[in-house]
């Protein structure tokens, strides 16, 4: 296999982390005994347990224990509460709401976007035929993934920054006629499904990222052929109202629901965490 060029690797390490990979290049260069192809083999292994042991946290990896530490210890559950890093987030009454919806319409599959690790497709494992977890945190993945191999289920781990969705290869002759699907086919598509959840990120997108209601509600329906399960947080809830309301006029609860209306029909609305949030289950209008 093809050792990563220095310049591929520059940029992620430290300067000391750079003279190890410059000697460790420079010795595996002049290999040509059996003593030293052991030697190389002893210190590969030594940098590849340096790194295994490297835990990196995200901001949302509190947020991903509790919530499979509620499905583990007890299924009726919701985590939250007082002392919860999420403060006072119901989120029994979020997700019990949620799955009501959900198991009212149906549907053989899902994909939830910014999903984290996968609540909403645990407790629905055993109803639908599979389901697809699109998400960036890779720590919450990565708990959802051990979680699907323990448990036997058919959850699809994504690591996927919404935003930027992967671009099928087939057209540019990067990848053959008969290449396998998923480097062919875009992201879109791979990964349409039934139904579309986006819980707790239209804020994200439209404080942090600048996107309006708008290209939110269009980018969330690319993902569904029919059903979209969308949660409101509107601008006093206590995550939102502390950030910058600069530039954030167009972001109320009534210019939301005028915007979604025109991409879908709503069927059904529900409170979510806390009084600032509200849970739409709409159908798309095609």
């Amino acid at each position: 296999l093809p050792f990563p060029e220095f310049n591929d690797v520059k940029g992620y390490l430290s300067d000391t982390e750079i003279i190890q990979y410059e000697n460790l290049l420079e010795k595996i260069f002049l290999l040509h005994k059996e003593g030293a192809i052991t030697q190389i083999a002893e210190l590969i292994k030594m940098y590849v347990e340096h790194f295994a042991n490297i835990v990196i946290i995200s901001e949302w990896s509190e947020y991903g224990k509790i919530v499979l530490n509620s499905i583990n210890n007890n299924p009726t559950s919701g985590g939250g509460g007082q002392d919860s890093p999420l403060g006072e987030l119901n989120l029994y009454a979020k997700y019990s709401n949620a799955l009501e919806m959900l198991r009212m319409i149906k549907p053989l599959t899902i994909v939830d976007i910014a999903g984290n690790s996968g609540i909403i497709d645990i407790y629905l494992k055993d109803e639908v035929k599979y389901s697809v977890v699109i998400d960036s945190d890779s720590n919450a993945l990565n708990d959802l993934w051990e979680y699907t191999k323990e448990n036997r289920i058919t959850i699809v781990p994504v690591y996927m920054n919404i935003l930027t969705p992967n671009v099928g290869r087939g057209s540019d002759g990067f990848v053959d006629s008969d290449g396998i699907k998923a480097f062919k086919a875009r992201a879109i598509d791979r990964f349409k499904c039934e139904c579309a959840v986006a819980l707790g990120i239209i804020h994200h997108l439209c404080y942090k990222s600048a996107l309006q209601f708008e290209a939110a509600i269009r980018l969330f329906s690319w993902y569904t052929n029919k059903y979209l399960l969308i949660e409101f947080v509107d601008r006093q809830d206590p995550a939102v109202c502390c950030w910058n309301q600069q530039g954030m006029d167009f972001y109320t609860k009534s210019n939301f629901e005028q915007k979604l209306n025109k991409v879908c029909k709503i069927i059904q609305t529900a409170s979510a965490a806390n009084i600032y949030r509200t849970l739409y289950l709409c159908e798309l209008k095609h």
